[in-house]
This record gives structure tokens, sequence and C-alpha cells, in this order.
């Protein structure tokens, strides 16, 4: 089995853009029994930047991409991300524009025969997946600038005492294992961490580990040589790429078993090899791990090793979901419209923070993104958050 067959094992993801409910509709009743789609982004940049999980593609229609992704946005993403796009149009005329804005992307026309037309679009996208094995790409300073994130910024005892507790974690070389909600700003404090760290200098990644098999996590993490596997090619894994940096290894209780044990083992000897060599390699990264599950309790239903839990459990920090400091909405809120040249009116603010925020920090940024794309005002009103009430 190689390793193309082990990534179409799973159902990889691609991302589609588009506010025609029809295209919406044909899309993802062709696409869905063959990947997995997820849709209803308002931004198709920040969508891009703050996934947890980079897809396999983009497939994006006309009138979206006009919207959505400016060029020099569409630049960015295309060659740091590098991933591929495939845009979806009606009129002929507009196939030549694209072209020439947007280099290096596919194009279907959705005016040719639909029996053809659903045949070409999994054969593209089928095509665009092989080539892009980048399907679980890690992030390295991919996102969005953080938020304002220290002791300066809190507006409850309680945020203070987090705040210094991340200053203080900071200086340790020791693994740091981050517990909280999801959206609620883990990976943000792992960054912060990085910067406050003696690797602030060297590389950040992160790895979003959920739904990765045995043998692509290896891979990524340990690397290959030639000849480990049937298409193995000489490639450095995140423990090289991130020599004298930070790795954030995110949703680290889905980590398969297999590697759990591998892992243990880089961490005890501050070693490892790529797949496939003998050669030993020095292990020098500072290691967090991010969570919003109940370690303990999958540990004792066998479903995490006990071993490697109490060995990364050794600086732990609670991340606050956003209710328990609904005092730093206005500040954040106003922090994410200001990237988009926008602010926030009074009632804006009395709207955002009358709402729950299940989702915490991330679904804030997404709703203030989302009213900034459908608003043409500068300054944000009520009405304008009116799909939160």
């Amino acid at each position: 089995m190689t390793l193309t067959d082990v990534q179409f094992m799973q159902r990889l993801k691609v991302f589609l853009f588009t506010k025609n409910a029809m295209l919406h509709k044909w899309c993802a009743s062709e696409l869905n029994d063959l990947f997995q789609i997820e849709t209803d982004a308002p931004d198709a940049y920040s969508a891009l930047l703050n996934a947890r999980q980079l897809p396999s593609c983009v497939l994006m229609d006309y009138d979206f991409c006009s919207e959505s992704l400016q060029i020099q946005n569409y630049n960015y993403i295309s060659n740091t991300l590098h991933l591929s796009f495939i845009f979806l149009f009606c009129q002929k005329n507009q196939l030549v524009q694209k072209r020439n804005i947007f280099p290096n992307a596919y194009f279907i026309s959705i005016y040719s025969d639909c029996g053809s037309l659903s045949a070409l679009l999994q054969t593209l996208v089928h095509h665009v997946c092989s080539l892009t094995p980048k399907v679980i790409v890690p992030q390295k300073e991919l996102q969005l600038d953080l938020p304002s994130l220290d002791e300066n910024c809190a507006t409850s005892d309680s945020m203070e005492v987090f705040y210094k507790k991340v200053q203080r974690v900071a200086r340790s070389e020791e693994p740091v294992l981050l517990l909280g909600e999801s959206g609620s700003g883990k990976s943000y404090t792992a960054r912060r961490i990085h910067k406050l760290s003696r690797f602030k200098n060297g590389p950040y990644f992160s790895l979003n580990v959920a739904e990765l098999t045995s043998a692509i996590a290896e891979s990524q993490l340990f690397g290959t040589v030639k000849g480990a596997f049937t298409d193995a090619q000489n490639m450095s894994g995140l423990f090289e790429q991130a020599q004298e940096g930070t790795l954030l290894l995110d949703e680290v209780a889905e980590l398969d078993l297999c590697v759990q044990t591998k892992l243990l083992d880089v961490l005890e000897t501050k070693k490892f090899r790529r797949l496939g060599s003998m050669k030993e390699l020095r292990f020098d990264t500072r290691l967090i791990f991010a969570t919003n599950a109940d370690l303990h309790e999958r540990a004792r239903q066998g479903l995490f090793r006990a071993d490697l839990l109490y060995r990364i459990d050794v600086l732990r920090i609670h991340v606050p979901p956003l209710r328990e400091h609904r005092s730093d909405i206005p500040r954040l809120a106003k922090e994410f419209a200001n990237r988009k040249n926008r602010t926030l009116s009074s009632c804006a603010i009395d709207a955002l923070m009358s709402y729950s925020w299940p989702g915490n920090i991330r679904q804030l940024n997404n709703y203030v993104n989302r009213a900034c794309v459908l608003s043409a005002r500068e300054q944000l009103t009520a009405d304008d958050f009116d799909f939160i009430r």
C-alpha cells in the first residue's frame, strides 16, 4: 500500500465556497461520498487562515471569489499554504479574466453538460488532491496576528493569573499541556508561550493530529528516507523542521496509540530516527500539547497511554472559555474588526456582549469577520450581528 493509498482511505477535506444555493447543493451531492466537504464560511481568506486542518483543495465559484478572495490574499494562500484552487465559472468571458488574475488555478465551466461535468469535477478534485499530499500540512506562522495576550490586557483577576502563568511556563523547557474548550484560544496561548521562550527565534509549527492514520502521523513527525515504503522520498519531519523551535500537537487525545509509543520514546531519549533510517537525530524542540478532551478518562479507557500522559502533563494550563472572561469581548471584537479596517459601534458591542459564545474566541472572530464581509458600513452596528440573536 502506498502513502497515497493511505491518504485516500481518509475522506480528504475540500473547502467549498459559494453563495449559490443550487451550486452548493449540486457540488455537495457530487462530492460528499468521496470527500469531507466544509462550507458556509463567509470569508474564504479568514476561513483558510484559521482552519484547524487545511483542506486538500479549495472549490470556489466566480462570484464568491470576487467578493471574498482578493488577489494578494490568493497569492499568499497559494504560495505559503501551497493550496490548489478549483474555480467554477458560469460565463465564458469570465475564464480569460480569471486565468490572468489567478495563475496556477484550475477552472471548470458549469454551463457544460451536467453528466460529463459531474465526472469531470470528481476527476479533477481527485487529481488536485493527489498532487497535494499536504492535506495535513502543518501550519508555520500562518495565522493572523494574535490578539494582545499579556497581563497588561487583563480585565479580570482570573485572567491576570492566567497571563502570568503563561509567562512563567514559557521560561521552562518542559512540555506544556493546554486544556480548554474548542475555540477558547489554546493555539493563541501556544504561540504566546513560543514568543516568550528561549525558542522564540526558532520556527513554530502546529499539527492537528485528529483523524490522521498512524502511517501519515509518523511520516509527518519523524520524516522518511527514500525506500522506507512504496513511493517514500527523503523528507524531513516536523521533529527536524522544528529544531530549536516549538511544535504544537493539537487534538493530542486523538493521536494513534502506536504513534503515542514512539512519541514517548522521543520525549525520554531526546532522539529520533526518520522512518527507514538507522541514523539517530538529536531532538531539541519545545513540545506543546493541546486538547479539549479528558486525557485521564481516555487513559482509563485504554485510548491514551498513561505513561505518555504523565510525561506530557508536566506544566498544565487551563485556557478559560470566553464566558469566564466576558469583559474581554469588547477588546477582542474591536481587534478583530480593526484587522478588516472596520470599527464597532457601542450597540454592536452590546449585541456581542449579550451572546453566550459557546464557540469561544474562534466563534467571536468568525462572526466579526462575517459581519465585515456582509456589511458595507465602515462602522458595524447591532443590525450587522442580527444573525446571533
